[in-house]
């Protein structure tokens, strides 16, 4: 599971290069989610609650991200949801 999580965390890094103002809220969100993922792992417990919603945090940012790669702006990217 661990080499998947590191390939994707990878993955998510080489891609937010083409969003350098919300790139880092990607980065950052997802590493949390790997975090809290290996802890849950490890401890054989957890609360999932809080995985869920730092995966939120990761979908919204990446949302933002690719709208900026895009060029789109916040609203022409509601308009399209």
């Amino acid at each position: 599971m661990f080499p998947t999580l590191s390939e994707l965390e990878l993955r998510i890094r080489r891609s937010v290069v083409f969003a350098p103002l919300s790139g880092v809220a990607v980065t950052k969100a997802a590493s949390e989610c790997i975090e809290l993922t290996r802890e849950l792992y490890n401890a054989k417990k957890g609360n999932l609650d809080i995985i869920i919603n730092k995966m939120n945090e990761f979908n919204i940012a990446s949302r933002k991200a690719h709208a900026e790669m895009l060029g789109l702006s916040a609203a022409e990217q509601q308009k399209r949801n």
